[in-house]
This record gives structure tokens, sequence and C-alpha cells, in this order.
């Protein structure tokens, strides 16, 4: 057993990964003392005579491969009685048995020492394992309700997808498009407003800065004085503001009005630049990181990178999270995460040709996106892509995928 002074100077990462493979093995050896196969957590449960719910939660940590991990599921002291007593009925060694009580203290010292409780002890742990997907999924649900009911709005869907494709003029600037949709706004409160978008840059007398927007639909007027998609915007859309920010970006904002299920909507906005993506390396510019901004309460969050196949070669995107929160910027120049939020997510290869572009979230999803791809002078088929689907996203983040360029020809 560690000695307290041991304990002290001991990291959090370094006790936890001490105490996780500690408990792993006193429980696969009492398993082994009295020959029950704790693989199987049913049969197991029925030799030792204790609930299913506890066998699978001992199968988890002692067959599990992250023993950090596998602490999430360590049941309380009251059912830690309870199995220590099973197993000492079953025949287990009276030194196994002293060595797993020995184990459980040091496991509920390390809580104390580092944590103070339980609750706060998981959250300590899902900094350094993935740990019970179930139950991280279940904090950022909390932080959704409470969010919307603090900020007096909430979404159902949010989806952000970006298409790039070859340019016209220059084959190694691309053209890029953003498409955005939000499903089932639900205005909480009356006095709510919220941001919706923003779109480029322009002057104090409305004059365009920087790269030039595009339409992405034939159907498209002015994006600067209004983006949305009408084709792809239902229900009692509310009137919004056109804003000019600080630094000349425009924003749009609901504004406040009526309540509840019957006053939600679905709204859809999109733009494109030209020649203005990068498809090789440069000496300053390695990577393109694509984001989607998480700036409302949402259920779902789905960002989606959609490519030209002759375009970017094989891209391998990585999946990070960053803080939007005031203080440093979403991806600090140096390169160092120093707001990186730890997730634990997959991207997912959408096949060639996009066949599998629609979601059942997000009404004429799919219709959208190949309408902004006609938009731009291409077929869907020409395509492939990368999805990221996150629930409960984290508010005032940004979801990004980001991607090495390749070295250019010669």
């Amino acid at each position: 057993m560690l000695t307290q002074s041991e304990q002290t100077d001991r990291s959090f990462e370094a006790h936890a990964k001490e105490v996780g493979f500690r408990l792993r093995r006193v429980l696969a050896e009492l398993a082994a003392s009295v020959r029950v196969d704790i693989s199987q957590p049913r049969s197991a449960a029925r030799e030792l005579g204790v609930d299913k719910t506890l066998a699978w939660k001992v199968s988890k940590i002692a067959m599990g491969s992250d023993p950090v991990a596998a602490m999430w599921v360590l049941p309380g002291t009251p059912s830690q009685k309870t199995l220590l007593r099973a197993f000492e009925e079953a025949g287990a060694p009276a030194a196994l048995l002293t060595t797993a009580r020995e184990v459980l203290d040091e496991f509920q010292t390390m809580v104390d020492e580092h944590a103070g409780d339980r609750e706060t002890f998981e959250i300590l742990l899902s900094s350094i394992a993935a740990g019970d997907p179930q139950a991280r999924e279940a904090q950022r649900k909390q932080a959704f309700q409470a969010n919307s009911a603090i900020w007096g709005v909430s979404c159902r869907a949010r989806t952000w997808t970006y298409i790039v494709t070859p340019g016209r003029d220059d084959p190694d600037k691309g053209d890029i498009a953003m498409v955005g949709s939000y499903v089932h706004v639900n205005r909480l409160r009356r006095s709510a407003e919220w941001p919706l978008a923003a779109v480029g840059a322009v002057d104090e007398r409305g004059n365009q800065l920087g790269a030039p927007l595009h339409k992405v639909l034939p159907s498209q007027g002015d994006v600067t004085q209004d983006p949305s998609l009408p084709e792809y915007c239902r229900g009692r859309i509310p009137s919004i503001r056109r804003e000019r920010r600080v630094g000349g970006m425009l924003e749009y904002r609901m504004e406040g009005g009526a309540v509840g299920k019957t006053a939600a909507f679905d709204w859809a906005a999109g733009w494109r630049y030209k020649g203005c993506v990068l498809r090789w390396r440069t000496p300053t510019d390695g990577q393109i990181a694509l984001a989607l901004n998480v700036m409302v309460p949402t259920e779902m969050a789905q960002l989606d990178v959609i490519v030209h196949k002759g375009f970017w070669h094989d891209p391998q995107p990585r999946l990070k999270v960053f803080s939007l929160l005031p203080g440093e910027p979403v991806v600090p120049q140096d390169g160092v995460a120093r707001r990186e939020v730890q997730v634990h997510q997959t991207v997912d290869r959408l096949s060639e040709g996009l066949r599998d572009l629609a979601v059942h979230d997000v009404p004429n999803y799919a219709q959208m996106i190949e309408a902004a791809i006609g938009g731009m002078g291409h077929s869907p088929s020409g395509f492939h892509g990368f999805r990221v689907r996150m629930k409960y996203p984290i508010l005032s983040t940004a979801i990004v995928l980001e991607t090495d360029l390749r070295d250019g020809p010669g």
C-alpha cells in the first residue's frame, strides 16, 4: 500500500494509473481464485450470487484495456462490501481479500486527496481517460438544458457544411462554400435574441472588405444583405436583424418574439468565396482548419467537410474542439492548443458520390447540399467527405476538422 507521503507527492495522473492497474489485477485474481469466468457477467453473477449489474462492472474493470477509464464504473462502498463478501463466501483466499480491501481504501484516498468527492473525481478522470461515453453525454445534456434555460433559446440540430472545389481561374486555389442550418430553433423567453450567422465584412458605408462574397444558389440575392436560403427555411421565421460588428463583420440576429413550440422555426443560409483555399502546402501555411462554432444551446451538431476529389488528394482530417471563451484565439498562432477541450468523438468518412448525405434530424439536408454543389457547377458524384456528429455539443466551443496540406508537384 502507498504511504501517505508517496500519495501526497504523486500527481493525479500517476496516482490514478497506479490504482487502476492494481484494481484490475486484484479483481481478476479474485475471480480466478474461485474459478469464476468474469468475462461472462451473467454466469458470474449467478455463481457469486450478486446482481448482474455488479458483475458487469467487475468484468468491465478486470477485463478492460484501459484500467484508468474503467474506474468510471467502480461501484460505491456498499456494493464493494457486497462483492468482497461474495468472493469470501465463494472461497477466495484471506490474503487476497485483504489486498482487495487495501486497494479499495487506496481508491477512496485518491478520490479524497485529488477531488474531494466522487462527482469531481469523475470530471478529473475524464481529462485523462475516455471514460464512460454515456456519462459524458449525460453531463453535456445537463449543460444543454441549463444553458437553454439561462439563455432562453434552444435548437434541435445545428449543421455547418464546407464544400471545397478547384478554382475556375486558378486550379491551385480552391473555391469554398459554407452552408449552415438550424433545425427547430425554439425561443423559450420572449426577450431572447440570438446571433444566427456572421458573414464577411463591410466598411461603414457598406462596401465589402476582403474576399467578395458570392451566392451558393441562383435564387439568392445579395448575400451581404440576406444570406438565407428561403427554400430550406420553415416555420414562423422571426425578424432577423443585420448588424455590423466591430471589425466590420456582418451579424444576423434573431430578434425577440413569440415563445414555445408553435413559434419554432428552421433557418438555413449559405455563401461562398472564390479562389481563397490553398491546394498545396506553402512555406507559411501547412494545414487547413474548418470549424463549426457552437453558439446556440443545441441537441445535435454536425460538421461536414465535402471535397472535390480533384482538389485535395486523400485528406485525413483530425478532430479538435477549442474553447471560444474570451481571452485566447481559437487556434493559438504558435500551434499550441492552450484552450483545447478534450472530447472522444469519431470522424466518419462519407461515401464517394455522397450517397449517404441524408440525416434523419435535418429535413432536406441532402437536397440542400446537392443544390449548393450544383450551384458551384459540379455534380455530387465528384465528391467525397467527412462528418462529425456530436450530441449536446459544448456551448461556446469550435468543432474543428484540421487537415495537412501536401507538397505541390515539382
